[in-house]
């Protein structure tokens, strides 16, 4: 072991076995930063976390460009940031070229498991400082095995678990599923907290006002059912193919806009530019009340002197959201790179919510269970991001198409990837009204129905009169944990929907049959 390598009294403190491999351990992480600096943001390590001198150096290096704000690495950028002495270290170890090396070696994809050799690397280190012998052989299970063995192949979280409360203090803060932890004392101050509306989450109940100013009623009902979307969770919207998932997802995004929020929309479902078609017909309908421009009048781009000036009249009326609404689309194929993107946006660009459309797969045909299995990682992934960023993720997913003749939509149409369910705050499944359902005299007539509020002032249910010739939707609130679910309350949500448009309108509630036709 050459100790030129290492840090001043690192090789005598410290036995071989346990440094070893630090030069590759170090390599790695430090080719992941200079290879995507904005990885360093999340990376809880300091420069004493290193033992190799290049290791130390480079990661100073690194921190000194991400403190002036550099998101890109350069050599431009390194020698405007370095100083003499800092250029003169630069050089001994090859130059601008050595990170560039580094960088060339390495797989971001892999960085969770570089993060993971490094801290269970550190935890040995520390380990040995307060005088545990790895070396030395216990009993485990009934063999003898030394420490070291055993727990050099286990995760960082599963040697402490290994050591239990001994070890507590020893695991380095790289990472943490950890939210909250502090004794329960209830007082005033709580009182204040709930009379604030802390606990409510970001609200869709309306866009603003339209022209006449007047409120744009978006999804008022849904949004105090389920308490709005609250940061740091997941919640998805499932629903079978062409049902009506990305003109849905335009309304709440309208909503978010109009108060304040920065939208990121991730797609692998429709182009950009049928996006801002759906975008402009929402501002055209419920804004400027101009109901000649349908989305299909607007692909044949056949308009009149009328349309072009109404179109202009929504199209200034979207730019005040310019920088507020970012739209990107990605083959379904990489989710890492989703992933990267949303990481991306959010650390630089201050979004605050983000929305992924759509989560799919063939679930009438596939048998492989891999597929349903990524699915699920996928979707802890995102509630993950979610909770370390604070922001609002949402999610839409395909329904299971073997499921298409069950009224009573629950998480069972999700298929063998319903365990998704565990880490979403909220599940919304959405369906067609059939024309069954809108019959009064077919046994599966749905009894739609609004609430009024009588002369008394209670509110009593009053019967809704359904016309065959529209397109409803029903939508059921599976899951909510900050309010009642369909299974809870017997209901679901009545939405009329004009295709042409892709416009949403709340009109009351339905009681579904359990039935599979």
């Amino acid at each position: 072991m050459d100790l030129k390598y290492y840090c001043k009294g690192v090789c005598d403190h410290y036995p071989e076995y346990l440094i070893e491999d630090r030069l590759s351990i170090e390599g790695n992480i430090i080719g992941c930063l200079a290879k995507d600096l904005l990885i360093f943001d999340d990376f809880k390590a300091t420069g004493n976390d290193f033992v190799t001198v290049q290791g130390r150096f480079f990661y100073n290096l690194i921190k000194r460009l991400r403190d002036k704000g550099i998101n890109q690495l350069d050599e431009v950028s390194v020698m405007t940031v370095a100083g003499t002495k800092v250029i003169e270290r630069l050089n001994n170890y090859g130059g601008y070229s050595s990170l560039e090396k580094l960088a060339q070696f390495v797989s971001t994809d892999n960085w969770d498991a570089y993060v993971q050799a490094f801290t269970r690397s550190n935890l040995f280190l520390r380990l040995y400082d307060q005088g545990f012998n790895l070396e030395k052989k216990i009993k485990v299970n009934g063999e003898l095995i030394a420490p070291y063995s055993l727990l050099s192949k286990l995760d960082p979280e599963e040697i402490v678990d290994f050591y239990t409360a001994q070890l507590s203090e020893s695991l380095g803060d790289y990472s943490t599923d950890v939210m909250e932890d502090e004794f329960l004392t209830l007082d005033e101050s709580f009182i204040e907290q709930m009379e604030e509306g802390r606990e409510i989450g970001v609200m869709f109940d309306q866009a603003g006002q339209d022209i006449n100013g007047n409120t744009m009623k978006v999804f008022p009902v849904l949004a105090r059912s389920i308490m709005g979307f609250k940061r740091g969770t997941l919640s998805m919207l499932g629903a079978y193919s062409s049902v009506g998932k990305s003109s849905w997802w335009v309304s709440v995004i309208m909503s978010l806009l109009t108060k304040g929020h920065k939208v990121l929309m991730v797609s692998n479902e429709m182009p950009i530019e049928m996006f801002k078609k759906q975008c402009l017909s929402f501002i055209l309908c419920k804004y400027l009340f101009y109901y000649r421009c349908s989305k299909k009048k607007m692909t044949e781009g056949n308009f009149t002197e009328e349309d072009k000036e109404m179109i202009r009249a929504a199209m200034d009326y979207m730019n005040q959201f310019d920088h507020c609404f970012k739209f990107i689309r990605l083959q379904d194929s990489n989710f890492e790179l989703v992933k990267k993107k949303i990481r991306d946006n959010v650390l630089i660009n201050d979004f605050d919510v983000v929305i992924y459309d759509t989560f799919k797969m063939d679930y009438s045909t596939s048998t492989n269970m891999k597929e349903y299995a990524k699915l699920i990682k996928d979707s802890r992934d995102l509630d993950v991001l979610a909770k370390k960023y604070n922001i609002v993720m949402l999610a839409s997913i395909q329904l299971s198409m073997n499921t298409i003749n069950q009224l009573y939509l629950t998480s069972n149409c999700l298929s063998q990837s319903k365990q998704i369910v565990e880490v979403l705050e909220n599940l919304l499944l959405m369906r067609n009204l059939l024309p069954e359902e809108m019959d009064p005299t077919d046994a599966l007539y749905c009894n739609p129905f609004k609430y009024v509020q009588n002369e008394e002032g209670s509110w009593e249910e009053e019967a809704i009169e359904l016309d065959a010739s529209k397109n409803y939707k029903v939508l059921f609130i599976n899951k909510a944990r900050n309010g009642a679910n369909s299974d809870s309350t017997g209901t679901q949500l009545l939405y009329d929907f004009q295709g042409e448009f892709g416009l949403f309108n709340e009109i009351g509630y339905t009681r579904v049959r359990h039935k599979t036709i």
